[in-house]
């Protein structure tokens, strides 16, 4: 009898495996997925968005605040890092649309300043080619932000360490990432327009499509509705978890990573920016010029491609990091955010999740 029971119970167990739908079988793998990365590393929190077809999951996961033990919310805020610089171009883009710059104009046209500048253009600035130093690679920088958190910095001051440093190579030879080619790129904006790229950027993008959980911030402080953040840049994961979330003032990021906002926001405004609904046919079709960096990844006029399908950004700020993503032919987006900046990337799980929805 005992064995006549287990046999039925096995059949249905079957039954119910067989029943499951994809989407089931889908949801199943992410939550693996994503629970493996909270209970192995000892994150604080995630928010996941996928949305491909008919499928859609959607959730957030661990905790907001560790210390409280408040779980993460799905509207929380958070600071996007280097999904700025998607922003500050798209700005840059919509000037060249109107005819107030081109993208092939050298940088001394604008700013007289910058080193070799007869020898840059702008769209080495766009795609990472210009071989200018990254600032926030240089220790002077590091000494000063640890030592002055809060320091409110000019884009002049970063790009004074930037040409303190030997470029990476010769103009157009090479890539190499570099905020500060964003934080040039937001300077001839500002001359270009005779306006703060504060406003051009919340006139021409976050206004037109209705951001309203995105901002550029003022000061180190955040609005009540956001996620706590933990840990800074790290080869490895910091425990006990050190929350960083006001601890250093945005300048230091500027046009290259200094915007707040949150999922809702940023799934309207990853679909508008892949789908070119910020700029005009042949200027969108400009922005898809991309330098390839590997096998999967590469890197356009200030946004990349991923397995040739998938444009975004990715972004990274200490106490935050994120990959935002969306694929125009298919309609799929997948958005994934943690709260702590360290080894452990959303990326990795962004890039597991593509594969399953392959």
């Amino acid at each position: 009898m005992k064995k006549f029971i287990l046999l039925i119970s096995f059949l249905f167990a079957s039954l119910n495996t067989y029943s499951q739908t994809k989407s089931e079988i889908l949801t199943e793998k992410i939550d693996f997925l994503s629970d493996s990365v909270l209970v192995a590393t000892g994150s604080p929190g995630m928010i996941i968005s996928v949305k491909c077809g008919d499928f859609v999951y959607e959730k957030a996961k661990g905790f907001e605040n560790v210390y409280t033990q408040i779980p993460m919310g799905i509207d929380r805020l958070w600071r996007i890092g280097s999904v700025t610089k998607t922003f500050t171009i798209t700005v840059l883009l919509q000037l060249v649309q109107d005819g107030l710059i081109d993208l092939n104009d050298p940088v001394s046209k604008y700013l007289d300043f910058v080193p070799n500048g007869n020898n840059i253009s702008i769209k080495m600035l766009t795609n990472m080619t210009s071989g200018i130093f990254n600032y926030s690679e240089a220790e002077e920088f590091d000494d000063t932000l640890n030592n002055n958190p809060l320091k409110k910095w000019k884009p002049e001051e970063l790009l004074e360490i930037a040409f303190r440093n030997e470029p990476y190579f010769e103009p157009g030879n090479g890539f190499h990432y570099s905020n500060s080619n964003t934080i040039i790129i937001g300077m001839i904006i500002e001359k270009i327009t005779g306006n703060s790229l504060q406003s051009e950027t919340k006139s021409r993008i976050i206004d037109k499509l209705n951001l309203n959980k995105t901002y550029v911030p003022e000061n180190n402080l955040m609005k009540t509705d956001a996620s706590s953040g933990y840990n800074e840049d790290s080869k490895k994961l910091i425990l006990p978890l050190i929350d960083v979330t006001a601890k250093y003032d945005p300048s230091w990021a500027g046009a290259a990573g200094d915007i707040i906002s949150n999922l809702e926001n940023m799934k309207v405004y990853i679909k508008a920016l892949a789908k070119g609904e910020l700029l005009n046919k042949k200027t969108q079709n400009l922005r898809k010029d991309f330098y390839r960096v590997n096998d999967f990844f590469e890197y356009g006029i200030g946004w990349f491609r991923v397995n040739d399908k998938y444009y975004g950004h990715n972004g990274g700020y200490p106490g935050y990091t994120n990959m935002s993503l969306y694929n125009p032919d298919t309609d799929c987006f997948v958005i994934v955010f943690y709260n702590q900046q360290s080894n452990v990337s959303p990326d990795m799980l962004a890039f597991k999740i593509l594969k399953l929805l392959e």
